[in-house]
């Protein structure tokens, strides 16, 4: 596809992705039907609380 970043594949549920600009290690559960691009992702912060957020898919890559 034109002007898409370059990535190895896109993350799906149960794998581990970072964010291009670094930021702590998280795992995505999945996405929503009519956003596929949008990834629910889950992660715990330093005090070991559960965190989640959701990201385009440009904008991680996979934690081989």
């Amino acid at each position: 596809e034109e002007g898409r970043l370059v990535s190895t594949q896109e993350p799906e549920p149960g794998d581990e992705v970072v964010l291009r600009t670094g930021g702590p290690v998280m795992t995505v559960l999945g996405s929503d039907d009519d956003q596929p691009r949008e990834l629910f992702c889950v992660w715990f912060d330093e005090h070991r609380r559960r965190c989640q957020g959701t990201f385009r898919s440009e904008l991680l890559k996979i934690v081989e």
